[in-house]
């Protein structure tokens, strides 16, 4: 399916121009709100952006996580010396379907030739909050900047911000049954924002049960994350 794509990338050279080209598209950072499955944006958020509505976003959550960005991939790289990990420089999109995305970096090893890596940061409540898994967000944007780019590969690398910053990586394959969904989902928002509607959420039901293999950490053994939790108790947060 997604070898019959057509895609084109586009070298960033200025802010602005990077956010003009993003709102020709829906990208990858908040096309969890086509379900209602996004932390930080409702489907009316989404489409209030879409008119040109200036909409704050702005949490700690978010702000360290823009702060910590490079922290992450380095941390990739010591964890795998082996990898060569490169900071994504493009706008990359299906221009026929209205997708893009700006991936944080791509990253090759011996196994993969081009892989996605999302790099995201969390505070040790919410890592104890997500139970070893990610949200579902998260693994959906991975999975838009896979199909977009057409990569290999994808890894989540999620670091936590506590004093030894641990670092943990999810792999997310590529999906094409849940690449299906994504593009559907796409082509029904625009195909309503075009009628002048705005579409009423996906239901995330068969997505969730497609990207869900059962797989999840098991932390219950790692001292440093025990430790981390026993603070948080104590401090009761």
């Amino acid at each position: 399916m997604s070898d019959t794509l057509r895609r084109e990338a586009w070298p960033i050279t200025s802010r602005g121009e990077w956010l003009s080209w993003r709102e020709r598209d829906i990208t990858a950072s908040p096309i969890a709100a086509l379900w209602d499955a996004h932390p930080y944006i409702s489907p009316q958020q989404f489409a209030a952006q879409k008119r040109g509505e200036r909409v704050t976003l702005t949490s700690a959550a978010l702000r360290a996580g823009t702060i910590l960005e490079p922290a992450v991939a380095e941390a990739v790289r010591l964890e795998h010396p082996d990898w060569t990990v490169t900071k994504a420089t493009d706008y990359c999109r299906i221009p026929d379907r209205r997708i893009g995305c700006t991936p944080d970096y791509f990253f090759s090893s011996a196994t993969v030739q081009r892989g996605i890596l999302q790099c995201k940061t969390v505070s040790p409540q919410q890592w104890d909050n997500w139970r070893g898994t990610v949200p579902l967000a998260y693994t959906l944007q991975t999975l838009t900047e896979m199909l977009v780019t057409d990569a290999d590969a994808g890894v989540l690398a999620v670091l936590i911000r506590s004093p030894s910053y641990p670092l943990y990586e999810f792999d997310v394959p590529r999906h094409a049954e849940a690449e299906t969904l994504i593009l559907d989902a796409v082509s029904a928002w625009w195909e309503a924002w075009d009628k002048g509607e705005i579409a009423a959420a996906q239901p995330v039901e068969e997505l969730e049960a497609l990207l869900d293999n059962g797989e999840h950490l098991d932390l219950s053994e790692d001292p440093e994350i025990r430790d981390l939790l026993d603070e948080h108790d104590r401090i009761g947060s």
